[in-house]
């Protein structure tokens, strides 16, 4: 588990960030003396009188995450979830799991094949091209809404909008999310 440290005058930003990185992290309130190699991450409030001479990530005026900071901005940090990340969304081999941002996501096998048909497209694929790749022949076009809604449920957390529908066209995977080739 990665150690987290903290450097904030202020008990609500030290507060906010270890309720948010429970059970991803170990958080802990440091003074700008502290040992930077003891820790994977170090968060500076720079409305703190204490000011690090290491590497940090900011919080603050103009620095790299502003106050107020959004959740899934600190996760992104703890995480290596960036713009910059290599491939976001990146399905495994074994045709059960999927990699968002490095985190291992169970799927079952049909969500696991309707999420390789989105992936695989260049843009919006139809609730009708995908109950033909996926289920076949037989089945009602509602069980497509029914799959999408999982995967969802599965990979759409901290506020992330991974797969994009469109009442006409189906369903797509967003640009920032698709794994790149």
């Amino acid at each position: 588990m990665k150690r987290i440290g903290v450097i904030s005058g202020n008990p609500r930003v030290y507060n906010k960030i270890r309720l948010l990185l429970r059970g991803i992290a170990e958080v802990e309130r440091v003074g700008a003396d502290c040992d930077p190699e003891a820790y994977s991450l170090i968060f500076a409030d720079t409305e703190s009188a204490e000011r690090p001479d290491f590497p940090s990530v900011t919080l603050g005026d103009g620095c790299d995450i502003p106050l107020p900071f959004r959740h899934e901005e600190i996760l992104d940090a703890v995480m290596g979830r960036g713009e910059d990340s290599e491939s976001a969304l990146t399905l495994s081999k074994d045709g059960r799991h999927v990699h968002l941002f490095g985190e291992a996501i169970k799927l079952t096998e049909v969500e696991y094949k309707l999420l390789a048909c989105l992936s695989d497209a260049e843009g919006f694929v139809s609730r009708e091209e995908l109950l033909a790749a996926v289920w076949g022949e037989g089945f009602d076009a509602g069980v497509v809404n029914v799959y999408v809604y999982y995967l969802r449920r599965k990979l759409e957390k901290d506020g992330r909008k991974i797969i994009i529908s469109s009442r006409n066209e189906g369903y797509r995977i967003d640009e920032k999310y698709r794994r790149k080739s």
